[in-house]
């Protein structure tokens, strides 16, 4: 099973996806996240959820269409909707009645020789233009209510919309059992700045102690029985926090605040 996410950025877009597939006898990490070069310094990135085969034909697909098309965005998305529509029309509506029909859902974002962004996600034969954020696969409603809570709605920076895409695709896995291994982030800035890869092995704690030290401060609020010294010393160890998390951000050269995504604050 999969879950995927697409974040569109203030200043790029930030794709993730699980590596965990599940094959008839085990399961295995490789990675879902996709990137195809075009022939005039334009990009595509794609990840997917759905039936593994009929991923990678749509993947397949893309890339020999990307490569003969014009290098704008109607012609992206006349691509990525003659792909999905294919391969549901002459494969997969072509089951018999009473089968396990497959399902595929796609993320797909683009760059243009120019710099400019934009990303598309699939629903049967539907394609639309993302706005904020999107989410497919298993978990997709519990890290749309994640992303609601912390990321932004005016869109964030992509250098720190990374850290926000590992934690909630970290925090979605924990909840949602059907989806694991590793998580992998990949960034697509504005302009000519190279496309950014980056494999999480383990997920950290990093927002989770701050849930843990912020839920310290309101039980402190809610308990009557707490006085007001045991609800400031828990409010200052929260301060703290917050501030050496802050001063380890001021240190970080710039491009490199993902590496906060391994530290445990």
């Amino acid at each position: 099973m999969t879950i995927a996410a697409g974040f569109l950025c203030v200043d790029g877009i930030v794709l993730c996806a699980d590596s965990q597939h599940t094959g008839s006898m085990t399961k295995f990490d490789q990675k879902k996240i996709i990137e195809i070069p075009g022939k005039d310094g334009s990009w595509l990135v794609i990840t997917g959820a759905g039936y593994d085969n009929y991923i990678a034909m749509a993947v397949d697909s893309l890339e020999e269409r990307f490569e003969k098309c014009s290098s704008n965005f109607s012609a992206i998305k006349d691509i990525i909707k003659e792909t999905i529509t294919e391969i549901y029309e002459q494969h997969i509506w072509k089951f018999p009645s009473g089968w396990d029909v497959p399902t595929i859902e796609l993320l797909v974002a683009a760059r243009l020789a120019s710099g400019e962004v934009r990303l598309w996600q699939t629903a049967f034969t539907s394609v639309s233009t993302c706005r904020q954020s999107a989410f497919i696969g298993m978990g997709a409603e519990i890290a749309q209510g994640l992303a609601s809570w912390i990321y932004p709605n005016n869109g964030g920076y992509w250098r720190m919309t990374q850290i926000i895409a590992k934690e909630i695709l970290a925090e979605t896995k924990r909840i949602s059992k059907e989806c694991g291994g590793m998580t992998h982030v990949c960034s697509i800035p504005v302009g000519n700045e190279g496309i950014r890869g980056v494999e999480v092995r383990t997920d950290s704690e990093f927002f989770g102690n701050l849930n843990y030290l912020l839920g310290r401060v309101l039980r402190s609020v809610l308990d009557k029985r707490d006085n007001e010294s045991t609800f400031q010393g828990e409010l200052k160890i929260f301060e703290e926090q917050m501030q050496k998390m802050r001063d380890l951000a001021q240190d970080l050269p710039d491009g490199r605040e993902w590496l906060m995504m391994f530290h445990r604050i």
